[in-house]
């Protein structure tokens, strides 16, 4: 079966992360507000994954894939 390119870039544009919600935060987010270097967020981030306060994603966010957090639940 042949594809053209116009399917194939359909088929992989579907199959990209939704867009960061207003409900999610970055760690690049965390570190602006709290101070905390951008590895220093996330490692504050995934420590609350961890605890089961919060969940995480892949998300774009201004054209870069990103990790979102939110909100367990």
């Amino acid at each position: 079966m042949e594809i053209n390119r116009n399917d194939l870039l359909n088929d992989l544009l579907k199959t990209l992360p939704p867009q960061l919600k207003p409900d999610e935060v970055t760690a690049q987010m965390v570190s602006k507000a709290s101070g905390y270097s951008i590895n220093g967020a996330r490692v504050f981030l995934d420590r609350q994954v961890a605890s089961g306060l919060l969940e995480k994603h892949e998300a774009m966010n201004g054209g870069q894939m990103i990790m979102a957090y939110r909100k367990k639940g």
